[in-house]
């Protein structure tokens, strides 16, 4: 984690950079600026900001979102895996459903600021895939290595931060339920894959259909995995209050708690923040 010395707006196309006061106290980190960014929270947001993302922790996805740490490479493959799994998902859906099957894709370059739902602000995202019929939901797409296969799969043990995307997704789109669909790519596929992203020879964009003819993938390189989940509107309502509460927290008054935070962040961020003395 690389802390940023001042956050960045456009204004008018002309960039300005604001910088930034870090201090803390025994309950909250606290930060000092003219001017700070309001960011949308999307649904990988929304659970990071939750602590469901045992990868991350919520306050660092906290100052991730509102632009106080350095942005650091996305590995280009797991787009790319990504990408090819709705493929295949999509495909797998159809034959599994046959003829009345009405399944629409989405990328996230139709969209302004790659968001579907502006109108749900600061809440945000695109859909992977939506099913018209036979039945109404959001279809939640999630690229696997095939080592994942036994735990998913056959244990039914699902991963709550990525269940919890797909219920967002429902409630975004305002349905009562959504499917998962895990796709899972053998180490042969994923190998090709992560060749070509490692030599940057990545030809195709967006167009995964293309990339995936010209790669010679097959559905055999590939398992699948589905479950539709009723959306518990009480319970992601309570999410989404809980997540936003720490985003107004952190947008009005400026601190973020540091329990959020994990040892080493904590550590990192108190070495470059001021102590703010306790008052009786």
């Amino acid at each position: 984690m690389e802390l940023n010395k001042s956050v960045l707006n456009y204004n008018k196309g002309k960039k300005e950079y604001h910088k930034i006061k870090l201090s803390y106290d025994r309950k909250y980190l606290y930060y000092d600026t003219d001017w700070v960014k309001k960011p949308n929270i999307s649904s990988h947001t929304l659970v990071d900001m939750l602590n469901f993302n045992k990868w991350t922790s919520a306050g660092k996805t906290i100052l991730k979102n509102f632009g106080l740490i350095k942005k650091t490479p996305f590995d280009k493959y797991y787009s790319y895996r990504g990408g090819i799994a709705e493929e295949f998902a999509k495909k797998h859906l159809l034959k599994k459903y046959g003829a009345q099957a009405d399944i629409e894709a989405f990328t996230l370059s139709q969209f302004k600021n790659m968001n579907q739902f502006p109108e749900s602000a600061p809440f945000s995202g695109v859909l992977d895939l939506f099913m018209h019929q036979p039945e109404r939901m959001p279809i939640e797409v999630k690229s696997k290595a095939m080592k994942d296969y036994e735990w998913i799969a056959l244990k039914n043990v699902y991963p709550k931060d990525e269940c919890v995307q797909g219920a967002n997704q429902a409630m975004l789109i305002g349905t009562d339920k959504y499917m998962m669909i895990w796709v899972f790519i053998s180490p042969t596929a994923s190998d090709l894959l992560r060749s070509i992203t490692d030599e940057d020879l990545w030809l195709w964009k967006e167009d995964y259909a293309l990339a995936i003819q010209e790669l010679g993938l097959t559905k055999d390189d590939f398992k699948f995995h589905s479950k539709i989940f009723p959306m518990d509107l009480r319970m992601m309502k309570a999410y989404r209050e809980k997540a936003l509460d720490r985003y107004n927290d952190f947008y009005y008054e400026r601190r973020v708690k540091r329990d959020l935070f994990d040892s080493d962040e904590w550590r990192l961020l108190k070495s470059v923040a001021s102590e703010r003395k306790w008052e009786r």
